[in-house]
């Protein structure tokens, strides 16, 4: 098992809340955080103790808060207002 000494920055990474992301700071690291994904399935599956730790444990809000989900889905005001989408066709015919 790993072992840890922080976690922080939780955040879902779908709706059905089924995942998170986390930064992780693991004792064989020194004292750098990593980016660690959490999900209910492999905690459920029990792979690994320490990911299943870490989800148990992020539910229960050990670590603060999960921020919630967002939607990275661009619309046409994600681009301004004097920008143009410029709709087009594609034939297939690369030649």
């Amino acid at each position: 098992m790993f072992s840890y000494t922080d976690v922080k920055n939780l955040k879902w990474t779908n709706p059905e809340h089924t995942a998170f992301n986390c930064e992780v700071n693991f004792n064989h690291l020194s004292d750098e955080f990593v980016p660690f994904h959490c999900t209910k399935e492999e905690a459920e599956r029990l792979i690994y103790t320490h990911s299943t730790e870490l989800w148990e444990r992020g539910l229960h809000g050990d670590f603060g808060p999960i921020a919630e989900y967002e939607s990275h889905v661009g619309s046409d005001a994600d681009f301004g207002s004097d920008t143009k989408i410029i709709p087009t066709t594609n034939t297939g015919d690369f030649t």
